[in-house]
């Protein structure tokens, strides 16, 4: 699923804070694009403050005469560079740099890489910053800014890489990481995005930077006190992962076998679900240099793994290891947060109520994790 803008202006997404990139001088950005049709417009796909001449802003133009515009603002004006635009109505996933970090004595172009479905395109004028400056400091804005005719089409997964000196920015061994993935890819590099939107359909929660969206004026947020979200980011990463989702015999992204919360009826077996079967928290404080934070320990999560007919139990111990290996301290991403730690508490199994829809056994093997997650608000 996607976020789809039919072009008018409700579809317009706007980040409900800043984005204060005020100490970083270049970002890689990672989106999935369609766009609907070609109408040769100055249209904005997305915007880090509103395509406005305040350095350190920058605007992706998808649709203007032929080719892909890139402007990002140094010294009061519109540096600009353009590619081959991508042809419509089919998804693509576009890669892309800007880098304000050239000094007199080092200069670098403003968009040193650009990359379509994985693969370098050729840049130009290719316009070179020789004074360094710094990101701005403002909204995101997806689809189009104020003022401005919305652009008609679907963006996915798009992820921001952060760097203070342009250098430490993923490569194309993380592209090709990102592109051959089946969901979810920006989390499953060498290294995890700074910020990271999902763009699934209804939900605008931020996965990572801890910056939501905000859709005609109205902000999609969650209750901050609940650890929403990290059960749907639990089941992507592991759909995600094409050694479980071959184990747990998915036939592709669209049979998912990992569900938060629970799962829909005709699933296919087996299946895992992620939930908390405790709710509660305890939390603490700290400061550091970089403001307050919130720490939150959450006492447990839960993942079940069902499993029937003959062999069912064995089947769903087998999956539950295969699942531990994978998220012992897997590097993972949730909403407005990082997690710190996250270890095995126990295990068992028991069989459930219900059998299975032709009356067969089911099995569960339910595996419990402690874990300790940093949020910030």
């Amino acid at each position: 699923m996607a976020r789809h803008s039919d072009g008018s202006s409700p579809n317009r997404l706007t980040s409900n804070s800043a984005l204060d990139w005020s100490t970083k001088r270049a970002v890689l950005l990672n989106y999935w694009v369609q766009m609907d049709a070609y109408i040769n417009s100055t249209n904005t796909l997305i915007s880090h403050g509103g395509g406005s001449s305040t350095d350190g802003n920058w605007s992706i133009l998808p649709d203007i005469a032929g080719y892909t515009a890139f402007n990002v603002a140094d010294s009061g004006t519109q540096e600009s560079n353009s590619a081959a635009r991508p042809g419509a109505g089919a998804w693509h996933m576009a890669t892309l740099i800007f880098d304000v970090s050239g000094t007199s004595g080092a200069p670098k172009p403003f968009c040193p890489g650009y990359w379509i479905d994985a693969v370098p395109q050729s840049l130009s004028p290719q316009p070179i910053g020789t004074i360094p400056i710094f990101l701005a400091d403002a909204l995101l804005y997806i689809f189009s800014y104020p003022l401005e005719a919305v652009q008609a089409g679907g963006i996915a997964e798009l992820s921001a890489f952060l760097s203070a000196d342009g250098t430490g920015l993923p490569g194309q061994a993380d592209i090709n990481t990102w592109y051959t993935a089946v969901t979810g890819g920006a989390l499953l590099g060498s290294k995890l995005p700074d910020h990271y939107w999902q763009l699934n359909g209804s939900s605008l929660i931020a996965t990572r930077g801890g910056v939501d969206l905000v859709a005609s004026g109205t902000t999609v947020v969650a209750d901050p006190s609940q650890p929403l979200d990290i059960h749907q980011a639990l089941a992507r990463y592991l759909q995600g992962n094409a050694t479980l989702a071959t184990a747990f015999g998915s036939s592709g992204p669209s049979d998912i076998r990992f569900w938060a919360d629970e799962a829909p009826d005709g699933t296919g077996w087996p299946y895992a679900v992620i939930s908390s079967p405790d709710e509660r928290f305890d939390g603490y404080q700290t400061a550091d240099a970089a403001g307050a934070r919130d720490y939150f320990t959450y006492p447990q999560f839960q993942i079940a793994i069902f499993a029937e007919g003959p062999g069912a139990l064995n089947t769903a111990i087998v999956l539950g290891w295969a699942i531990f290996n994978v998220l012992q301290d897997a590097a993972l991403a949730f909403a407005r947060g990082t997690l710190q730690w996250f270890r095995l508490s126990g295990q068992h199994h028991e069989e459930d109520a219900d059998t299975g829809p032709l009356g067969m056994d089911v099995q569960q093997r339910i595996l419990l994790f402690q874990a300790t997650v940093e949020r910030s608000f």
